[in-house]
């Protein structure tokens, strides 16, 4: 367990879960929040000063910082890469290994949107937009490959799962769960109960099951074929 200490001698420490033992501290003078575990056993976090910081889990020591904004939030990540939802709207992916920019991407002229959530998916990155749109993405380039409409708009409660070659996506209580086929973007379903409720849908999976849960009700659907 990590976790930084917001104090006038603020410091980032580790805990061992089972023996609650103190595994390393360090003197934390940026203003360190929102740590993240990420590949390459690292620990990413943004900075007061609009950085994103990469820290060695092991011992806590600096791998690499670089400017990204003050308004700049984690969105994913995958085995190279992590995605940053910016304060424009738009993704910038930065490379885990030196913090150097991959590419980025930026609503059109005319266009708003922010990113929610990106979800790697072999290739591609899968990125959810506000507005209620699901893109696909190549991994290296940020060249779109196709886009999907769903039947909801969405916010940041509404995080998805990738089971295999469908991504599943919660909306409103009364809007329900989508399916997605990754392949092409295609709406396979969307799931909705007679239940009252007024929170966002909550999604997990077994790798048999998707359980979609709002308010009281809970649910286990059978995966898309």
């Amino acid at each position: 367990m990590w976790r930084a200490q917001p104090d006038r001698k603020s410091s980032v420490f580790a805990v061992a879960v089972e023996s609650r033992r103190l595994l390393w501290a360090r003197p934390d003078a940026n203003g360190l929040r929102g740590l993240t575990p990420a590949p390459g056993h690292r620990l990413l976090a943004s900075s007061a000063a609009g950085e994103m910081v990469s820290l060695d889990a092991a011992d806590g020591s600096r791998q690499w910082s670089v400017p990204v904004g003050e308004l700049s939030a984690i969105r994913g990540t995958d085995d190279r890469h992590v995605y940053l939802a910016t304060g424009a709207g738009g993704v910038n992916v930065l490379r885990l290994a030196d913090g150097g920019t991959e590419w980025t991407l930026t609503p059109e002229q005319g266009d708003t949107w922010r990113c929610l959530w990106v979800v790697a998916a072999d290739d591609n990155v899968l990125i959810l937009r506000d507005k209620g749109e699901l893109t696909c993405n190549a991994t290296r380039s940020g060249e779109q490959r196709w886009s999907a409409a769903l039947p909801f708009r969405l916010d940041l409660r509404c995080r998805p799962v990738l089971v295999r070659d469908t991504l599943y996506v919660p909306g409103g209580a009364s809007e329900g769960v989508c399916a997605v086929d990754i392949r092409t973007g295609r709406l396979r379903w969307t799931f909705r109960d007679s239940s009252p409720g007024v929170q966002v849908w909550t999604l997990s999976t077994d790798g048999e099951r998707l359980f979609a849960g709002h308010d009281t009700q809970l649910n286990a659907l059978p995966l898309a074929d």
